[in-house]
């Protein structure tokens, strides 16, 4: 019996940024929904569970941070991305089951982030 796939969240504002993640761990075997605004997903999430949060830090009308704490995920497993490499230090400290990555991402470094911070659990 072939197991349920892990689920994961995208929330990214550029269209062609989020394609090419979830393009990525769909064709590893991830189940993704993936989100441009962060209220949206933010109503998406009540009542459902995802095994990874990729997140970009710079969204309009909320950045990141305040995403995954709004949405009560400072203790899941997120994927901060973002442009800015400062940021490195302050998502590992805050949010102990999360990594950031910095713009533009390959595809071997999503995929070891997404299996990173799932082994956390």
């Amino acid at each position: 019996m072939k197991k349920n796939p892990l689920k994961i969240l995208i929330l990214e504002d550029s269209r062609d940024q989020a394609a090419n993640y979830r393009d990525i761990l769909r064709a590893e075997g991830y189940s993704v929904e993936s989100f441009q605004d962060p209220k949206e997903a933010l109503n998406f999430l009540s009542g459902v569970h995802f095994d990874a949060h990729i997140v970009d830090v710079s969204l309009p009308g909320m950045d990141g941070i305040a995403f995954v704490k709004e949405s009560g995920l400072a203790s899941e497993s997120v994927i901060f991305v973002s442009a800015y490499k400062d940021l490195r230090r302050e998502a590992e400290i805050d949010f102990p089951k999360s990594c950031i990555l910095i713009k533009d991402v390959s595809r071997k470094q999503l995929i070891a982030a997404v299996s990173k911070v799932v082994r956390k659990d």
